[in-house]
């Protein structure tokens, strides 16, 4: 056989899978013409399909001095890059594809993955519509569009996007698991585990179908089927990051704080987490007593995860010399007052000295926290003798309640959707003559208030509020407190303030399940979802506890 011949048989035994063959009959190729660019780039090919991305490069680039015209070439040498963590280099070998080839659909697609991986969202979303206007049954284009949309918060496009895929190939395991996401993120709970057992059928050892299904079961609090399929994830693969991570969600939500906390480590290897971890050179601390020795604590999730959290600073102090937090910095001035502190510093500055060091949510599993020993000694922060706030539109509001709302957490928290609620519901409360409400809403979310503030049915205080230490002091002027999960939540809690919080169906674990208190803040009172997404069974229950609470004030008063 000539070489071209023996290229084609080549490229056969690779499309069919046999590397070995086509590897060989490659070898001969080059043997007698070191110079062919086919047979290079078949050859780097199949090196970068067996993992040897640096030989895959070396060839493909060997194969492209000699051709430099072919588009194929430059798109492999762009996976092998990527491959090779080297993203910047990849994208150019894949523009490189499509100055040579307009239509070459599949190089718009992996520059969409790269920039999507780089979070350049809305690059991705313009790459990805170009390789399906160039290839318009491209079934993992419209996939990863679905995707890049959904991370965008447009969850209409995204449905409609992945319904496509899954219309274009109905039997992708990939592509269903990705819808069955999506219907669970909806609240479509009975299309999403559809979705996933139809992918589980086609592709049993699918790890993410399962770890999803477990997720789409915690989501309805069906736990024995959460902890089953979670745990189907895991003996699959014993290192599959995200079932791990439920896993431990499932045990803290449900009271099993030891088996949670040690699952919950895994969160460090988790996508999110892996950017915010610290390569210090200084070793972490196990717990031991360090007496002599200087520690820094650092925040690592959420304004409210610190806030809850930072009540660890005490039993650290115990163990080290002196303690150094690291926190937000909206929270800097705040957390100075809590005890045990020596010095507080905001995120980003540079660390003083210090010998070990623990990221704050650990904490709990150093000090083997469990329901009877959460330390709850509140209130462990407080507002210094000397702030002062201007609190003319608190004051002066006779014996009415003053009752605080909030009804919006932040938007970017991926769980949002679940646990925000329309204003209306609390504007309502406001209808009883004795009660007065402010709103302690900041953020765009403020903005619903327009036509409530000037119908003078709330009062909203978020302009004198331009820390968390101001917002502390505006709590200690009102009686009740009424939100749903929020960093005030936390704020509320650790002054020792009345907070009733209003939970969704499938709350944050930290709330667990089945009680209307919580064992992190002895003055909170709990509302929960008896269905999902249903606020108007919540707000029934809170006006009648409001009704409660303003004819037990009224009763002390005749006293």
């Amino acid at each position: 056989m000539n070489d071209k011949d023996t290229l084609t048989v080549a490229i056969h035994y690779y499309e069919s899978g046999d590397l070995k063959k086509a590897e060989q009959l490659c070898q001969g190729i080059l043997r007698e013409n070191p110079n062919h660019p086919d047979a290079l780039n078949l050859f780097g090919i199949i090196a970068y399909r067996n993992g040897d991305n640096e030989i895959a490069v070396n060839y493909i680039e060997k194969a492209l001095k000699h051709n430099p015209d072919l588009p194929e070439a430059h798109y492999n040498l762009g996976n092998a890059l990527n491959k090779l963590g080297k993203p910047v280099e990849a994208l150019d070998c894949y523009r490189e594809a499509i100055r040579l080839n307009h239509h070459y659909a599949e190089a718009y697609f992996m520059i969409g993955i790269t920039l999507q991986n780089l979070n350049l969202l809305e690059e991705a979303v313009q790459c990805y519509r170009e390789a399906i206007n160039n290839n318009l049954g491209f079934c993992e284009a419209y996939n990863n569009l679905s995707g890049a949309l959904r991370e965008q918060g447009k969850f209409d496009e995204c449905l409609e996007n992945a319904l496509k895929a899954v219309k274009f190939q109905p039997d992708n395991p990939f592509a269903l698991t990705s819808l069955g996401s999506i219907y669970k993120e909806m609240g479509n709970f009975q299309q999403a585990k559809q979705c996933f057992q139809r992918a589980i059928k086609l592709k049993p050892d699918m790890v993410k179908a399962y770890t999803n299904l477990g997720d789409t079961y915690l989501a309805i609090l069906d736990f024995e089927n959460a902890l089953y399929y979670t745990n189907k994830a895991i003996e699959i693969q014993p290192d599959f990051i995200y079932a791990r991570w439920n896993r431990a969600i499932i045990f803290l939500l449900t009271g099993n704080f030891k088996e949670g906390l040690s699952e919950y480590k895994w969160r460090w290897k988790t996508k999110d987490f892996v950017k915010i971890k610290r390569n210090y050179s200084q070793p972490l601390w196990n717990g031991s007593p360090n007496t002599d020795k200087t520690i820094l604590i650092w925040a690592e999730q959420g304004l409210g995860d610190t806030i809850q959290f930072i009540r660890y600073a005490p039993l650290v102090k115990q163990r080290a010399k002196k303690v150094i937090v690291e926190v937000q910095q909206p929270l800097v001035k705040l957390i100075s007052t809590c005890s045990g502190i020596d010095q507080v510093i905001p995120m980003g500055s540079n660390a003083q000295k210090f010998d070990i060091h623990i990221p704050l949510l650990s904490l709990p599993g150093i000090f083997n926290t469990d329901l009877r020993s959460i330390p709850c000694d509140i209130p462990y922060i407080s507002v210094p003798d000397g702030h002062k706030i201007d609190n003319s539109l608190i004051v002066n509001k006779g014996d009415r309640l003053k009752v605080g709302i909030i009804w919006a957490g932040n938007p970017g928290h991926r769980k949002d959707r679940n646990r925000s609620c329309p204003v209306s519901h609390f504007i309502e409360l406001g209808e009883n003559a004795d009660v007065v409400l402010f709103s302690l809403q900041k953020g765009p979310q403020s903005q619903d208030l327009n036509r409530y503030r000037a119908e003078g049915k709330v009062i909203d205080l978020s302009d004198i509020m331009n820390d968390f230490l101001d917002t502390a002091a505006v709590l200690e002027e009102l009686d009740l407190v009424i939100t749903v999960d929020t960093a005030v939540t936390h704020l509320a809690g650790a002054l020792g303030k009345h907070v009733w919080v209003l939970l969704p169906f499938c709350p944050d674990w930290r709330w667990m399940l089945n009680r209307d208190d919580s064992p992190w803040y002895p003055t909170m009172r709990l509302f929960r979802q008896i269905k999902h997404g249903d606020w108007g069974q919540v707000f029934s229950q809170v006006t009648k506890s409001l009704l409660q609470l303003i004819n037990k004030n009224k009763q002390n008063q005749r006293i």
